[in-house]
C-alpha cells in the first residue's frame, strides 16, 4: 500500500485570478473597477504569479526527500538482506569430530547452472552420530514417530495436547526422545536445529526488545545512596518483581543471544548413562536452548559429560543411545510442531567476503607475527602501484586500525618480494578532489555493512557510515554506501571530509546476491574452493572428504534486494494507519473475534491500544506467545460483571490448549497484561482475564433412517456436536463459540437433523454442567464460552 502524497500543484494562473476578482466584492466593495487596466487588478495577477510559483516548487518533493522523511518516522528503506538456513551434514565413517569455524565458504547449486556463496555464521563441532529414532511419550503410552521424521512430516514433539501431571510425576510426564546410531562424543558440543511449525518472523527480535522494556522498567536504578529508591516499580511488572530469566532445572541455559524463558513452560534434557538418567546441567553449560522451550525456531547444543550406553527404551526395540527432553512445567499456549529436526546443524547466509591479494615489496621488514586464518590489526603504507612499502601487525590497536582477516601471506625477503591476501579490497585512490567515488568489485552489499579505511601517509583513518551528508561538519571522516550498486561516495569538504591525494580506500565487506539467493530445500551442496577456506581450515581437501553429506532441508529464505522507497512508504501506511485498517476490517467496531485469524493477523499491530480492537489485535501478537482468541469489552469489570465500570477494559484471551477448554496460564495472562498495561491509554484500568466455560452436553432421541449404521450414525452425530460447541472450531462461523451467545435448541436440532443418515430428532435436552436438563435454551454470560460435554444419543428406527 503506497503512501498518498498530496498534489499541492494543482490550481493554474487563470484559476488563482478568477478566485481573487471573485473576493474582491466580499474584502472591498468600494472597489468597482475590476478590468485588466486597473493597477489593483495588475497585482492580483502579479500575486497569483508568485503563488503559482510557490506551489510548484512546494509540489517538488524528490526521493531523497521521501527518503529523510521516511527515516524520520523511524522506515528508512532496508538494505539488502541476505537468504539464511541452516545445513545439516553427515561424516564418513571414521572421521572424528570435524571442526568448522566462522566464516566456512559453502556453495549450492542456484538450479539454473551457477552456485550460490554460503558462509557460515557461527562455529561448530560435526560428530559421527546421526539420528535414528524419534519416540513420543504422553505419560502412559510411547509412540515411535521415526517414520515421520524421516519423511519431515509435521511432528508434535509432546503430543497434540500435553499435559504436565499434578503433582508432577517424573514418570508420567510428556516427553520426546531421540535416539542415536552411536553415542555423541563426551565433552563435545553438538548442535541441533529445530524448526516449528507457525513460527513467526522477526518475532525472536520483537522477544528482546519487549525483554529489554520489562527489564528497564521493572528494575530501577539503586540510590547511590543505597536507600529506597523514590522511583516506583513499573505496575505492568511481573507479580514477582523480577525480569531476569530464572536458570532453575529448566535445560534453558545462555543462549547466544540470551532469550527470557517462557511464561510457562520449563524443560529439562537428559541422557543415558549405564546407571541410569542424567539431567543436562544448563548452567555448567551441558545445554544450551535457543529455541525458548521449543516455542521458537532455533539451535539446541548438547554437551554429554560421561559415557552414553544403548538400551532398548519405549517402542523402539532396537538399542539406541538417547536423549530425552522432559516437560516440567507447563502448559504451552498451543502444542510445539517440528517441521525440521537438523542434526550436526550450522546456520548459513548467502553472503562471501571480498578479498585481495597485496604485493609487499622486496626488503620490507614485516613487525609482528602474520597469522594466517586469524583476524588481525595491521599498521600498512601502500605506494601508487598499490604495493605494501611497510607491514606490522599492531599490539596496540585504535579505532582507526585496520583489521581483516589474513588468507594467505609469503614473507618477503631481500631480494624477493613477498604477498599477502587479506579479506580486505582496494577500492580507489583518493584524488584530493570532493565527491570521491569508490565502487566495490562485488554489489549489492550485505546488509549495507562495510568497513572503510583510507591508507595515508600519517597512517590509516577509519571512515564512518552514514545514510547522507547533511550532518557531517568539514573534519568528519563520513561515506556514504550505495548498498545496491556498491559504491562508497565521500563528502565535498563542507559536508565530510575529503580523502587526500594518494589515500588508497580499502573496505571490508560481504556481497550477497539478495533475493536470487533464496534457494529451495534439497539444493546440491559442496565446500567452497576458496582462499578464505583454505585459511580457516588449513586442509580444505581433507574437510570435504569428512563430509559425507550436506544438506539443506529447510529452504534458504529472507533474501531480499534493497527495499524501494515505495515499498518503505507502504510498510509505513500499514504500521502507522493500523488503527484504520482494524476499524475497515470490522466496521461495526465491536469485537474482531469473529473474523478470521488470516484476515486479522494481515493487519499490523497497533502500537497503542486505543480502542477495543486495538486491544483485541495487541492480544494476538505479543511476543512469546501464543493467544488463539482475543475479545474486550469496555465499562466491564470480570470481577464484577452486573455492574457499571468506568474506564475499565477487560481483555479475555484464549490460547489453544488444553483442547476440551482452553484456558491461559497464570503466566500468559501475566505476559498479556504487561505487554497491554504498556500499550494502554492513560488512565485505563485494565483486567486480562481467562474465559470462563460453560459446559453443555445434549441428551437426544433420533430417528434414524431405513438402513443406517447405527454405530457410524452415533459417531457422527456426537463428532458434529462436538465440533459445533468447540470454543476453537466451533460456532455458526467455525471461528470458535461466540463469547457470551446462548446455544439455541433450533440450532442444535438443524445440526442433529443435517448429519447423514438421520430422519429427525424426536426429542431434545439441552444440560448445563451443573443446572438441571433444559428443553429451551441455555443462556451465556458475555465474558464466557461454550465447551462440549458428553452427549447421550439413542438412536431408534436404525
Amino acid at each position: 500500500m503506497p503512501l498518498p502524497l498530496p498534489n499541492l500543484d494543482t490550481r493554474r494562473w487563470n484559476d488563482l485570478v478568477d478566485e481573487g476578482r471573485a473576493l474582491i466584492p466580499r474584502y472591498a466593495p468600494a472597489w468597482t473597477d475590476h478590468n485588466i487596466h486597473d493597477p489593483g487588478i495588475m497585482l492580483v495577477e502579479l500575486l497569483a504569479w508568485l503563488v503559482e510559483s510557490l506551489m510548484y516548487r512546494a509540489n517538488r518533493i524528490t526521493e531523497r526527500d521521501r527518503r529523510k522523511f521516511l527515516a524520520l518516522i523511524g522506515y528508512a528503506p532496508l538494505p539488502p538482506q541476505p537468504a539464511t538456513t541452516s545445513l545439516g551434514f553427515a561424516l564418513t565413517p571414521g572421521s572424528g569430530v570435524v571442526s568448522l569455524p566462522a566464516g566456512v565458504l559453502f556453495v549450492a547449486d542456484d538450479g539454473a547452472g551457477s552456485t550460490l556463496p554460503f558462509t557460515t555464521t557461527m562455529p561448530a563441532s560435526l560428530v559421527e552420530a546421526s539420528i535414528v529414532a524419534l519416540q513420543q511419550f504422553d505419560g502412559v503410552v510411547y509412540a515411535d514417530r521415526t517414520r515421520a521424521l524421516r519423511d519431515a512430516l509435521p511432528l508434535p514433539l509432546f503430543g497434540a495436547d500435553p499435559i504436565v501431571p499434578s503433582p508432577y510425576d517424573a514418570s508420567k510426564a510428556p516427553a520426546f526422545y531421540l535416539g542415536f546410531d552411536r553415542a555423541l562424543p563426551a565433552s563435545v558440543s553438538v548442535r541441533l536445529h529445530v524448526a516449528l511449525q507457525g513460527s513467526i518472523v522477526g518475532e525472536r527480535e520483537a522477544l528482546l526488545a519487549e525483554a529489554a522494556t520489562s527489564a528497564a522498567l521493572c528494575s530501577p536504578p539503586p540510590s547511590p545512596l543505597n536507600c529506597v529508591p523514590c522511583v516506583r516499580k513499573d505496575a505492568w511488572c511481573a507479580d514477582d518483581g523480577s525480569s531476569a530469566p530464572d536458570s532453575g532445572a529448566s535445560g534453558a541455559g545462555t543462549s547466544p543471544t540470551p532469550l527470557p524463558p517462557h511464561h510457562a513452560v520449563r524443560l529439562v534434557l537428559e541422557w543415558l548413562a549405564a546407571d541410569g538418567w542424567h539431567v543436562l546441567d544448563a548452567a555448567a553449560g551441558d545445554v544450551i536452548d535457543d529455541t525458548r522451550a521449543l516455542t521458537l525456531d532455533g539451535d539446541i547444543t548438547l554437551r554429554i559429560p560421561g559415557a552414553m550406553v544403548a538400551a532398548a527404551v519405549g517402542a523402539v526395540i532396537t538399542p539406541r543411545f538417547w536423549i530425552r527432553c522432559r516437560m516440567l512445567k507447563g502448559p504451552y499456549d498451543s502444542a510445539p510442531i517440528v517441521l525440521a529436526l537438523i542434526m550436526n546443524a550450522i546456520g548459513v547466509e548467502q553472503s562471501a567476503d571480498a578479498y585481495a591479494t597485496f604485493p609487499i615489496a622486496g626488503a620490507v621488514v614485516v613487525s609482528g607475527a602474520i597469522a594466517v586464518g586469524a583476524r588481525q590489526p595491521l599498521a600498512l603504507s601502500l605506494d601508487a602501484a598499490g604495493r605494501i612499502t611497510s607491514l606490522a601487525v599492531v599490539a596496540s590497536p585504535s579505532s582507526n586500525t585496520i583489521v581483516a582477516l589474513v588468507l594467505a601471506y609469503v614473507a618477503p625477503t631481500l631480494i624477493t618480494p613477498g604477498s599477502i591476501a587479506l579479506a580486505l579490497e582496494p577500492a580507489t585512490v583518493g584524488t584530493g578532489l570532493p565527491e570521491l567515488v569508490a565502487p566495490l568489485a562485488s554489489s549489492p552489499v550485505s546488509r549495507a555493512i562495510a568497513l572503510v579505511w583510507s591508507v595515508e601517509l600519517s597512517g590509516s583513518r577509519a571512515w564512518t557510515i552514514a545514510p547522507d551528508f547533511d550532518a557531517s561538519r568539514r573534519t568528519d571522516a563520513t561515506a556514504v554506501l550505495d548498498a545496491e550498486r556498491g559504491i562508497i561516495s565521500f563528502g565535498d569538504g563542507e559536508r565530510g571530509r575529503v580523502p587526500p591525494s594518494g589515500a588508497t580506500i580499502v573496505a571490508a565487506y560481504r556481497a550477497t546476491a539478495g533475493a536470487h539467493g533464496n534457494a529451495a530445500a534439497g539444493r546440491r551442496w559442496a565446500l567452497a574452493s576458496s582462499p578464505i577456506n583454505t585459511a580457516l581450515l588449513g586442509a580444505p581437501a581433507a574437510v570435504a572428504t569428512s563430509l559425507a553429506s550436506i544438506a539443506n532441508p529447510l529452504a534458504a529464505a529472507g533474501g531480499a534486494e534493497a527495499e524501494t522507497v515505495d515499498h518503505a512508504a507502504g510498510r509505513a501506511v500499514s504500521a502507522l494507519w493500523a488503527h484504520e485498517r482494524l476499524v475497515q476490517l470490522s466496521p461495526t467496531g465491536a469485537s474482531l473475534d469473529q473474523i478470521a485469524p488470516d484476515e486479522v493477523l494481515a493487519v499490523s499491530s497497533p502500537e497503542r491500544a486505543t480502542n477495543l480492537l486495538d486491544f483485541e489485535r495487541i492480544a494476538r501478537s505479543v511476543p512469546g506467545t501464543r493467544v488463539r482468541r482475543a475479545r474486550a469489552w469496555a465499562r466491564l469489570d470480570a470481577n464484577v460483571p452486573c455492574a457499571d465500570a468506568s474506564g475499565t477494559v477487560t481483555v479475555v484471551i484464549v490460547p489453544e490448549l488444553p483442547h476440551a477448554a482452553p484456558s491461559p496460564s497464570a503466566g500468559l495472562v501475566r505476559a498479556v497484561h504487561s505487554y497491554l498495561g504498556r500499550c494502554r491509554v492513560l488512565c485505563t484500568r485494565l483486567i486480562v482475564v481467562a474465559p470462563q466455560y460453560v459446559v453443555v452436553s445434549v441428551t437426544a432421541t433420533v430417528q434414524a433412517l431405513p438402513g443406517a449404521d447405527p454405530k457410524r450414525l452415533g459417531v457422527d452425530i456426537r463428532a458434529a456436536l462436538s465440533t459445533f460447541l468447540d470454543p476453537i472450531v466451533g460456532g455458526p462461523s467455525g471461528l470458535g463459540w461466540p463469547f457470551g451467545r446462548d446455544v439455541f435448541r433450533s440450532e442444535i436440532l438443524a445440526l442433529i437433523d443435517g448429519v447423514a443418515g438421520v430422519d429427525h430428532v424426536t426429542a431434545l435436552e439441552l444440560v448445563a454442567e451443573g443446572c438441571e436438563p433444559l428443553c429451551g435454551n441455555i443462556c451465556v454470560s458475555p465474558t464466557s464460552l461454550v465447551t462440549s460435554g458428553t452427549h447421550s444419543v439413542t438412536l431408534e428406527g436404525a
